[in-house]
């Protein structure tokens, strides 16, 4: 998560090509599949904008990992990445009263907008997850 830039070189593929991001059917030129990579990388490239400054962040919970990002509309994107085979819970920012959305990718979701009612945030096994809060409430908050 301390990466610089990404880039993908390969982005459509024929096959079942361990980097691609959109998978190809020689035969079928109408048949494409995604791949969980492609979602994963969504997490990141949907919800943090250009521009966008790295805040401090800590999930306060041990192997879920977590960065943070105030895009330049307001709005404050903290991606969480849980390679574990558990589901983990951590808390969520007070921030989080005054409004933000969820999205997981997981085993079962591709960057899907889920119910999230609580200040505790359950990040599934083997899943990427971000929360975007509203920007009104983002600005001059230490949210982590």
């Amino acid at each position: 998560l301390n990466s610089i830039e990404w880039n993908w070189w390969t982005g459509c593929s024929y096959g079942v090509y361990t980097d691609g991001l959109v998978y190809l059917d020689r035969n079928d030129r109408t048949d494409l599949t995604t791949s969980k990579r492609l979602w994963c990388l969504g997490n990141f490239s949907k919800f943090i904008e250009e521009g966008a400054v790295r805040m401090a962040c800590s999930s306060g919970v041990e192997n879920l990992r977590c960065a943070a990002f105030r895009n330049p509309d307001g709005t404050t994107a903290i991606v969480y990445l849980n390679d574990t085979n558990v589901a983990l819970t951590t808390q969520l920012p007070a921030l989080a009263e005054n409004g933000y959305s969820v999205y997981v990718t997981d085993e079962t979701h591709d960057l899907e907008k889920v119910q999230n009612l609580s200040a505790t945030l359950e990040v599934p096994s083997m899943s990427v997850v971000t929360v975007v809060f509203e920007a009104a409430e983002a600005k001059d908050s230490g949210i982590c």
